[in-house]
């Protein structure tokens, strides 16, 4: 198992792409935790038993809140005594053209999707420093290296600057044996923000993947538990497209 005795933390985690990470991270031996504040998928998730092993838990909280991450990222070290791995997934997707975009929608957005990287990172960054290692991986989009779709400015924007961040950080803690990395996810079947993208303008947007299908969740957990694992200790700084061949550089 790849990720025998590594404790993580994985935001966003109850539904979704979140959900499959940790899935996979239980499956390599890693103890995960949960954190969430959607109690509907957090509920549904507990009913089906996704922390089948270990020492996963659940911990509800609102991201985009900086203190109520100090508050979460406390209780995680209580509970593992420390933390290997950051997968901030945390995000939400919502339409509003921009001319029409109110100042709530625009921060909302930000906060979620942007903010509450920098949030977690910071609380989380503190304690790997101590530790001289750990692993930062930031969920970002196609949308953050290409124009997002029509109403999307928003989150266009917050996906780009998730990159931005990445590389930032792996700068700033790489000297601390702190890695940070990227994940940049074409449209993802079985998510929430995918289906709605697919309904919306799926059948064109295929016509521009050269592997001809939408990624699935389990696509993006390979690609975590890799940057999670051992066997990219020299990576860092990364941004790992995994579109289908939609967006090559």
């Amino acid at each position: 198992m790849r990720l025998k005795d590594k404790q993580a933390v994985v935001t966003g985690g109850a539904g979704g792409i979140g959900r499959s990470i940790v899935s996979g991270f239980i499956r390599e031996g890693a103890s995960v935790a949960i954190v969430d504040n959607n109690k509907v998928l957090i509920e549904k998730a507990e009913k089906e038993k996704l922390p089948r092993q270990g020492r996963s838990f659940f911990v509800s909280a609102d991201v985009s809140d900086s203190l109520e991450v100090t508050k979460m990222v406390k209780q995680v070290i209580r509970r593992l005594n420390k933390i290997d791995i950051l997968v901030n997934c945390a995000g939400i997707y919502e339409y509003s053209p921009m001319l029409d975009m109110s100042d709530e929608e625009w921060d909302k957005t930000l906060r979620v999707n942007l903010y509450s990287y920098f949030y977690c990172s910071r609380a989380v960054g503190a304690y790997m420093k101590e530790q001289k290692t750990g692993s930062i991986i930031n969920l970002s989009s196609i949308a953050g290296m290409k124009a997002a779709s029509m109403g999307h400015s928003h989150y266009g924007t917050s996906k780009a600057g998730i990159i931005g961040f990445t590389r930032a950080v792996a700068a700033e803690l790489g000297p601390f044996g702190i890695r940070a990395n990227c994940i940049c996810p074409g449209l993802t079947e079985g998510t929430p923000m995918g289906s709605s993208a697919q309904n919306a303008f799926g059948e064109e947007y295929l016509k521009h993947v050269p592997l001809g299908r939408f990624a699935i969740p389990q696509d993006i957990a390979s690609a975590a538990i890799y940057l999670a694992s051992e066997e990219s200790n020299y990576i860092t700084g990364a941004c790992l497209n995994i579109t289908g061949g939609m967006h090559m550089d």
